[in-house]
């Protein structure tokens, strides 16, 4: 893709798309994986799956001292940037009920609920329509 690793500032994340794999080499399901970088350290980390059944933002993770930094908002700036890039219209994201309210202030809209069975709790799914610059 002709991108490389690429440091903002000091203080404002920045993103190592060495990582990104578009398609799969079994022919699964493609799919964009980015690390988050912050001050030259790896506080988290995203994935975007691209698939027939919908498109999921599998993972947003931020370790804890990352949080409440603006971190998440520019992750998730970097995120839809990326969509952008596969050709994504909109995602669906499975979310911690503690992370529902970032992903709703994002512009997210919740949809419904999804069983985990291994929390033993339902969970919010959330789905982002992505506007398309002009």
């Amino acid at each position: 893709r002709g991108r490389g690793r690429k440091r903002v500032s000091r203080h404002r994340p920045f993103f190592d798309p060495t990582l990104i794999r578009v398609g799969s080499k079994n022919g699964g399901t493609p799919h964009s994986v980015q690390a988050i970088y912050s001050d030259n350290q790896l506080v988290g980390f995203f994935a975007i799956k691209k698939g027939k059944e919908g498109n999921y933002l599998d993972h947003l993770w931020l370790l804890p001292e990352a949080i409440g930094k603006g971190v998440g908002r520019l992750a998730f700036e970097r995120i839809i940037e990326e969509c952008i890039d596969l050709n994504i219209e909109d995602f669906f994201v499975v979310s911690d009920p503690d992370a529902e309210g970032f992903y709703l202030r994002q512009g997210a809209e919740r949809i419904g609920e999804v069983e985990s069975i291994p929390q033993k709790r339902m969970l919010p799914r959330l789905k982002y329509l992505i506007e398309k610059p002009k």
